[in-house]
């Protein structure tokens, strides 16, 4: 792979250490090699316009960590993570998760990707690929989004930037409807209850 480094103001050749092998990596398909091609250019008033080339290997980088999504010959999706080593000029590729997207997904969607997460922006809709699980808060996020979307909060939910304004605005809409107690039976639903007294107590 050809890496452009600001350091080094060029374009050099990292290599694949011999010893990691990337047929556990990508299976019998390889290393995707592209068909070619022809760019489809087209001049005019606008400028020199060239079009898009699909490919089955893409690079992902959110926040300095550097994710490769390979999609299979049978629309399997292998994402590996890519650490480039800059003084030994090599690539140290592991393997994050195998999984298949929905059409629906599959079809347009504009990738985030870290270590952890792998989040799918579709056009109707989007798909979440945990790598590693879940956090008690971020499935009671899920399910808190869940509840307030069913009843009829999506214009709120999409305001929505973190967990905290997630947890007031879950607060605000069901506590002012709670004459029937519908708040308490909501987050007893998510499995919230009330806290329980704190005690002191010393061991032993």
């Amino acid at each position: 792979m050809l890496v452009f480094t600001e350091s080094r103001g060029r374009w050099t050749e990292y290599v694949i250490p011999p010893e990691d092998s990337l047929d556990s990596i990508f299976g019998t398909d390889g290393f995707p090699v592209e068909d070619n091609r022809s760019l489809r250019e087209t001049y005019g008033i606008h400028g020199h316009r060239v079009g898009a080339m699909q490919t089955r290997l893409t690079f992902h980088d959110l926040g300095g960590t550097v994710v490769a999504r390979f999609l299979h010959v049978n629309k399997k999706n292998t994402t590996v993570l890519v650490d480039l080593d800059h003084q030994k000029q090599e690539i140290k590729v592991r393997k994050l998760a195998g999984f298949n997207l929905d059409d629906s997904v599959a079809k347009m969607f504009y990738l985030m990707a870290n270590s952890d997460i792998h989040v799918f922006l579709g056009v109707h809709h989007s798909a979440v690929v945990h790598i590693r699980s879940p956090t008690l808060e971020e499935m009671v996020g899920w399910k808190l989004q869940k509840m307030l979307l069913k009843d009829g909060y999506s214009e709120e939910v999409c305001q929505i930037t973190n967990f905290q304004q997630l947890l007031a605005l879950s607060y605000a809409k069901y506590s002012e409807n709670d004459d029937t107690g519908s708040l308490e039976q909501h987050l007893k639903s998510l499995g919230i209850h009330e806290p329980m007294e704190e005690m002191d107590f010393e061991l032993d």
